[in-house]
C-alpha cells in the first residue's frame, strides 16, 4: 500500500509573524544528532511525540536553538497553567537557590509551611489539610490507601473503590488499574479485584444513570455497601476532555453521603484554573472528600499534592505518608509563586473568557467539515478536536497526527493523544488574545489543509 503524502506546508518558510517565526524545516536538520541519541538511549515507549527540539520556553512561546519559534497550545501537557518561565516563579526560584535550601526530605521548613497553608486557604472551606508529593500517579496512589482507611474503619468488607470507564489515573499500579485501558493493564497480571469500573454516564438522567451503574456492580458480584469511595477525573481526559453532567456527580454525591463513602476528585489535569474555575469539580456544585493535584500547580517543577478532609488525611498513622522528594524547597517555591500569580491576574477567570473563544473558533472548524469532526469538547482553557472515519465514525488518528505535524511545521505546538483521533488544546491561562486568536488560525488552515 501507498504512504499517504504528509500534509502540506501553508506557507513557505520563512514564516515570521507576531508570536511565530519557522526558518527551517521540521525537524531541524541540526536537531538530529540529538533526537538520534534520545531514540538510542532511552525506551522507545517515550518516542510519541513530534520531533521538536525544544531549547526555551516563555509565556506562550517555545523555542528550540536554530532559530524557530513556537505558539505553545500544549501547556507542556497542561503544566504551565501561569506560562513558561513566569518571571515571578524564575523570581522565586532564583531567591530559594540562593538560600541555599535544595533539599530536606520531610524536616520542617517554613516555605513548605507557607505553601500547605495557602493550598488550605484557597480550596473549598471543608478541604483543611494537605499532603504534599512528587507526582499526580502518586496522589492516586495516596487517594486509595486513605479511602480504603476509611473504608476499613467502617467495615472490614468496605474496601471497593469505584472509577469510570475512559478514566486515566496515571501509570503506577493502583492508578492503572484505575482506568480502562486493558492493553496497558495486562503487566498487573493479578490485579486488585475490588478496584472496579462503572460506565461513564450516557443517555439517562443523573440519578437513573447512577442507579443504572450500581446494578451493574450488584450483577457483577460486588454490593453496593461495600463500596468505599468513588475516584473521578474532574473531566475525562483521555478522548476528551469529557465532563461529567451535573445531576449524575450530585446524585453520586448524594448517594456517598448517604452510605459513608468517600467522592475523590483526580484534577491532576483540570486543577488551578484549567477549566475556568479553580477546580474543575466546582463546576457540578458538590464538595470533594479528596482532591487530587499536579502539573499546574507549580508551573514548572515536579510537586503534587492531595487535599483533604482533616479527619481524612489523618488517618494514616505517622510515618505511613511520605515521599522522599516531598516538598521539596524548589518546588515550594515555584507553586508559591504560580498561586499568587493565578490569584493576582485573575487567570481562573481569563480561562473562563478565553474558552469562549477557543469553543466559538472550534465550532466553525467542526460546522465546515461535520463528516470528519465527531465532537469538539472542552470548557475554559482546555478543549479537544475529535477526528473520525466519515464512513465508520472511529477515532481517525491518522487525519490526527496530520493535522497536529501540520500545525507544528507552521509554528504552532500541539499533540494529540497517541493512539485516539483527539487534538489537544490547552494553552497557557496567560496568552494574550492576539495569540491565542493566531494559533486557532494555524489550527483552522492546518484542518483545512489536512482533510482538503
Amino acid at each position: 500500500m501507498q504512504k499517504e503524502p504528509t500534509s502540506p506546508p501553508l506557507h513557505r518558510i520563512p514564516i515570521k509573524t507576531a508570536h511565530r517565526r519557522i526558518v527551517t524545516p521540521i525537524p531541524a536538520s541540526q536537531s538530529q544528532p540529538v533526537l538520534e541519541k534520545l531514540r538510542r538511549y532511552e525506551p522507545r515507549a517515550l518516542d510519541v511525540l513530534p520531533p521538536v527540539l525544544w531549547d526555551r520556553a516563555q509565556g506562550h512561546q517555545i523555542y528550540d536553538a536554530f532559530g524557530n519559534c513556537w505558539i505553545d497550545f500544549t501547556s507542556g501537557i497542561y503544566v504551565a497553567n501561569v506560562g513558561h518561565a513566569h518571571p515571578d516563579v524564575c523570581a522565586a526560584l532564583h531567591q530559594q537557590i540562593g538560600q541555599p535550601l535544595l533539599h530536606a526530605y520531610l524536616y520542617a521548613t517554613e516555605i513548605r509551611a507557607r505553601l500547605v497553608e495557602k493550598l488550605v486557604q484557597i480550596s473549598a472551606p471543608n478541604l483543611t489539610k494537605t499532603f504534599l508529593a512528587s507526582t499526580g500517579s502518586e496522589t492516586i496512589e495516596v487517594a486509595i490507601k486513605l479511602a480504603r482507611l476509611h473504608g476499613l474503619a467502617i467495615d472490614a468488607k468496605k474496601t471497593v473503590i469505584v472509577s469510570h470507564a475512559g478514566a486515566y489515573h496515571g501509570r503506577t499500579m493502583g492508578a492503572q488499574q484505575l482506568a480502562s485501558a486493558p492493553d496497558q493493564q495486562k503487566w498487573i497480571v493479578h490485579p486488585d479485584p475490588d478496584l472496579v469500573q462503572i460506565p461513564f454516564p450516557s443517555g439517562e438522567d443523573g440519578p437513573q444513570a447512577l442507579a443504572s451503574a450500581l446494578d451493574h456492580l450488584q450483577a457483577n458480584g460486588i454490593q453496593p455497601e461495600r463500596i468505599a469511595a468513588f475516584i473521578v477525573e474532574g473531566y475525562q481526559g483521555i478522548g476528551g476532555p469529557l465532563f461529567f453532567p451535573s445531576d449524575y456527580i450530585q446524585a453520586m454525591a448524594n448517594w456517598a453521603h448517604d452510605h459513608q463513602a468517600l467522592v475523590v476528585f483526580d484534577e491532576i489535569q483540570s486543577g488551578f484554573g484549567r477549566t475556568g474555575k479553580l477546580f474543575a469539580y466546582e463546576h457540578y456544585g458538590i464538595d470533594a472528600d479528596l482532591v487530587c493535584c499536579g502539573k499546574g500547580i507549580s508551573s514548572s517543577l515536579p510537586l503534587s499534592a492531595v487535599l483533604g478532609r482533616g479527619p481524612l488525611m489523618d488517618l494514616a498513622a505517622p510515618g505511613h505518608l511520605s515521599s522522599t522528594h516531598t516538598a521539596n524547597p524548589m518546588s515550594c517555591a515555584a507553586a508559591l509563586a504560580t498561586l499568587e500569580v493565578i490569584q493576582r491576574e485573575g487567570l481562573v477567570a481569563a480561562a473562563a473568557d478565553k474558552g469562549k473563544i477557543v469553543q466559538y473558533r472550534l465550532q466553525k472548524i467542526q460546522q465546515r467539515y461535520p463528516d470528519q469532526i465527531g465532537h469538539v469538547l472542552g470548557r475554559g482553557m482546555v478543549h479537544a478536536i475529535i477526528f473520525i472515519h466519515p464512513d465508520s465514525g472511529d477515532p481517525n488518528t491518522e487525519l490526527a497526527q496530520r493535522v497536529t505535524d501540520c500545525a507544528i511545521e507552521n509554528g504552532l505546538m500541539l499533540f494529540y493523544a497517541h493512539g485516539s483521533g483527539s487534538v489537544k488544546i490547552g494553552p497557557p491561562l496567560t496568552i494574550p488574545k492576539d495569540a491565542l486568536e493566531e494559533g486557532l488560525t494555524v489550527l483552522t488552515d492546518s484542518v483545512s489543509a489536512c482533510v482538503g
